[in-house]
């Protein structure tokens, strides 16, 4: 607005301080619109932690709406230095003692010392790795030509320069895999391999680790596998070997392992879900309780998209599942309900009772199963009416486009009547010091008037 002030004039009035009354009155609309424009954005702030609540809700959900989720197996390993091991849901539940012997190892021959790796080797000719050749120049050094194995494509081995000593340096080559049967084999120019110090004379390698199998035994049958990682000794059940037995002993290299139902993860899953779900009514409910203390509701007391929101959630949790199977019907007939051993919860929170949870999937995990998972589950549903509001084109962001245009909209006005009352500012200010002027003109002319009349007086009085 205009900075210019009316100076107080001869009749003592502050005009300035009328006008601005004035305008006070005039300004009304404005604070009445900017008081519902701060409603508006408590209102979005409050949809916007409704929408995160609901997100992570949905996350929750998600687990329990697979039905593997409910097969999922765990596997327990006594002495997890001998081997880890995990399980698909195709494991049986079972335990086996398991005895590693001897670990899969991969062979490794060496070449004979050099002094210098980057020196050339003055050796030329063509050898050959796994059937794959390298083609060795005069002028190549120890280094370049484990470049040339390494560069060749399925060669199948890794060759490294290590130095073993001060200027004692070899060419060590690894075999790619583990096990007797992916022994390094080698071929071409064989004097150049003897020249080299991977063979002797005889023909014999010059080897560093031998090439070994892995041999366990499972409940007593022994196993041999090429690789440390087995996936078809127990079916479903991937073991990782780590620790061989002691040779001498025999001791060191056993270990126990169970098979079972991963119900604690799953247990877990449904506490998690419970929480979030606790969460978002705790958030709802400060947007939307009322305070007999303070006798105020929230932001969106009585708002009937959330109290919509809330009444869906709250009957597709408790609903009863077409197809199921007694017993099993409903969440709270495996320990979900509206309170501590199903009594009423005023807040629409919910408990947990785990124990008849394990003991239901323990007496029907089928039915547990279908129960959350199946077209009209519990977890599925839950799923489906939590995205109705969450997703891009859902209840919420067309609440929160609503909320947004109208904010826009009150800004218009706002803006619209600020311009307006500057142009009335602008006018009282001129009507105010037109009047204060005439005020003057008419001040000036009566004191005219009065000197007029009091020089006639005074001359009548004389003659």
């Amino acid at each position: 607005m205009s900075e210019l002030r009316v100076v107080p004039a001869f009749t003592g009035l502050d005009t300035e301080a009328i006008i601005q009354e004035l305008m006070s009155v005039e300004r009304r609309p404005i604070v009445l619109l900017t008081e519902r424009q701060s409603l508006l954005s408590k209102q979005k702030q409050a949809w916007d932690e409704l929408k995160s609540s609901l997100d992570a809700l949905a996350s929750k959900i998600a687990p329990l709406s697979y039905s593997f989720n409910f097969y999922k197996k765990t596997v327990d390993v006594g002495e997890t230095s001998v081997l880890t091991a995990t399980a698909s849901t195709d494991a049986a539940n079972a335990s086996y003692e398991i005895k590693v012997t001897s670990l899969a190892r991969a062979q490794v021959i060496q070449s004979r010392a050099y002094a210098d790796p980057a020196a050339s080797l003055g050796l030329a000719g063509t050898v050959s790795i796994n059937g794959k050749d390298v083609v060795l120049a005069a002028e190549d050094s120890l280094n370049l030509l484990a470049q040339k194995i390494n560069g060749t494509t399925g060669v199948g081995a890794q060759a490294s320069v290590v130095q073993v000593a001060p200027g004692d340096y070899r060419l060590l080559l690894t075999s790619s895999q583990t096990g007797t049967a992916n022994k390094l084999s080698l071929g071409g120019d064989m004097a150049l391999w003897e020249q080299l110090g991977f063979v002797d004379a005889t023909g014999k390698v010059n080897e560093v680790v031998a090439a070994t199998d892995a041999v366990f035994t499972i409940n007593g049958v022994q196993f041999t596998r090429p690789t440390n990682v087995v996936s078809d000794a127990i079916p479903g059940v991937t073991l990782s070997l780590k620790m061989q037995a002691d040779p001498a002993t025999g001791a060191g290299g056993t270990t126990l392992l169970t098979v079972s139902w991963d119900d604690s993860s799953l247990s877990q899953q449904v506490k998690d879900l419970i929480a979030a779900y606790n969460s978002f009514i705790d958030t709802a409910r400060n947007y939307s309780g009322w305070d007999p203390e303070t006798l105020k509701g929230g932001i969106l007391l009585g708002d009937p998209l959330l109290q919509r929101l809330l009444a869906e959630i709250r009957r597709v949790i408790f609903k009863q599942v077409p197809g199921s199977v007694s017993g099993y019907e409903s969440a709270v007939m495996v320990g979900i309900s509206t309170g501590p051993l199903g009594a009423f919860s005023k807040e629409g929170k919910i408990s947990f009772d785990e124990t008849k949870f394990l003991d239901k999937l323990k007496a029907n995990r089928d039915a547990v199963a279908y129960l959350f998972t199946s077209a009209e589950g519990m977890a599925t549903s839950l799923s489906k009416a939590v995205s109705t509001y969450t997703r891009s084109d859902g209840y919420l962001e067309a609440r929160m486009t609503r909320l947004t245009e109208e904010d826009r909209s009150i800004s218009r006005r706002i803006e619209d009547l600020e311009r307006r009352l500057d142009m009335r500012l602008t006018t009282l200010r001129r009507q105010f010091s037109a009047l204060e002027a005439m005020l003057a003109r008419m001040n000036s002319l009566g004191l005219w008037l009065a000197q007029q009349v009091s020089n006639m007086t005074q001359g009548a009085t004389t003659a």
